[in-house]
């Protein structure tokens, strides 16, 4: 089910039509919004990788639905994912195994999200992640897996301003 038919699911049962209305209509205003800084700062047509880790292994997020930011930066900013999984984005809860690392493709992306929380394992020494060009240039952008693991209207309103203000900072 889609925020809106959420949103609208909820407005009925609570007899607030109005107001959840009223709340997806300034959360689309303030997505047209971050497009245009985005637009403006030259990066909304950067391709962007979502990454998240266990122990020993990378998998990335290929869906709009998975949470990790991918339903802000796909769906609604309209961001691009890497070639090899851009046609294969769907609004299903999947995420591509996790192997010791995935294709240069998707690790060569100029920017990179990483989903992170407490216990993860710590890349800084690892070889092949720090030769990784987001890592190196300081276009690693993480993430924490709390505030991206739902996608309900507050948490997707929080999660893109997360989202915009981390990538205008890749810039400055």
């Amino acid at each position: 089910m889609s925020v809106d038919e959420r949103m609208e699911k909820l407005g009925e049962v609570l007899g607030k039509e109005g107001e959840s209305q009223t709340l997806l209509d300034n959360f689309y205003a303030k997505v047209e919004q971050s497009k245009q800084k985005l637009q403006k700062a030259g990066i909304l047509d950067k391709t962007v990788t979502i990454m998240e880790g266990v122990k020993g292994a990378m998998g990335v997020m290929t869906s709009k639905g998975y949470g990790r930011g991918s339903q802000v930066i796909y769906e609604y900013l309209g961001m691009k994912a890497p070639r090899l999984y851009s046609g294969k984005l769907k609004n299903l809860r999947t995420m591509r195994p996790a192997r010791k690392f995935p294709s240069r493709c998707c690790l060569s992306m100029p920017v990179m999200f990483r989903s992170a929380y407490e216990g993860m394992e710590d890349l800084s020494d690892n070889v092949i992640w720090n030769s990784i060009p987001a890592v190196k240039e300081g276009q690693l952008i993480e993430i924490s897996f709390g505030l991206f693991f739902y996608n309900d209207i507050y948490s997707l309103d929080k999660q893109l301003d997360f989202v915009v203000d981390s990538l205008l900072e890749t810039v400055k």
